[in-house]
């Protein structure tokens, strides 16, 4: 009985302390708002050789998960995406840039052969609560510049959530 009311109680500060603090990741990073941004960044582009779609795994990721995003090459196009990607952030109707200070992208691409997907994650707890769109830039083999957004929502994490990651 001990054990668990001492859990409850834990439990109980850690969601007191990420309610207050919620918006400073693991690492200390602050998230910023920086330069506005397009207002309308499509999340599929029909291209001269076939279709080429970004989308978010799940609409909403609480501030305990990652964020999981898709790109689905069916054109004929080979297409190169650099492992730097960037996420706007929906406020008063506009978008803004997120600036998270100290975050780091290795300087490195991936190549994307046709009718081949790839998936990447950003870690949700350097967000605030809010909507957001992950945006990728990317090239095709002809240097032709791409650019895409999925929409997604960073939530509180519901108790379910929270206490399953003790199960």
């Amino acid at each position: 009985m001990k054990i668990a009311r001492t859990l409850i109680l834990i439990l109980g500060i850690f969601i007191i302390l990420f309610c207050i603090f919620g918006y400073i990741d693991y690492n200390g990073q602050k998230m910023e708002l920086g330069a506005k941004q397009e207002k309308n960044i499509p999340s599929s582009i029909n291209t001269d050789r076939g279709t080429i779609t970004l989308s978010a795994v799940s609409k909403k990721y609480d501030k305990t998960q990652f964020g999981f995003f898709v790109i689905q090459n069916n054109s004929t196009h080979t297409l190169t995406i650099p492992y730097e990607n960037t996420a706007d952030h929906l406020k008063d109707g506009k978008w803004y840039k997120v600036v998270l200070n100290g975050l780091e992208f290795p300087d490195k691409t991936i190549t994307l052969k046709p009718g081949k997907s790839f998936k990447q994650d950003i870690a949700t707890p350097n967000y605030k609560v809010g909507k957001y769109r992950f945006v990728q830039h990317f090239k095709d083999e002809n240097g032709k510049e791409y650019v895409l957004a999925a929409p997604f929502e960073i939530v509180w994490p519901s108790l379910k959530n929270v206490l399953g990651q003790f199960d």
